[in-house]
């Protein structure tokens, strides 16, 4: 449970960077998307691929569903035309 909230926390972007210090303890880092950084910048890394998948998975539905919906309509009102 308490891996999944950080997942989120991490995905939702500007509410926090999850930092681990050497004891194991968790803290979150308040502050904006693009100002928290993590050691190397891991943070800002993972947002950045969770929002991008996020984005081509959108596109990829829309093309989709723009593909097997429209397409199939275009072609049946052409030739109800003729």
């Amino acid at each position: 449970m308490k891996t999944r909230n950080i997942a989120r926390q991490i995905s939702l972007g500007g509410m926090g960077c999850i930092l681990k210090d050497f004891s194991g303890t968790v803290k979150r880092k308040k502050g904006p998307f693009f100002l928290n950084s993590c050691r190397f910048g891991t943070c800002f890394l993972l947002r950045l691929i969770i929002l991008v998948m996020f984005k081509l998975s959108f596109f990829f539905k829309l093309f989709h569903f723009l593909f097997y919906f429209f397409l199939p309509l275009l072609v049946l009102l052409r030739f109800l035309r003729c």
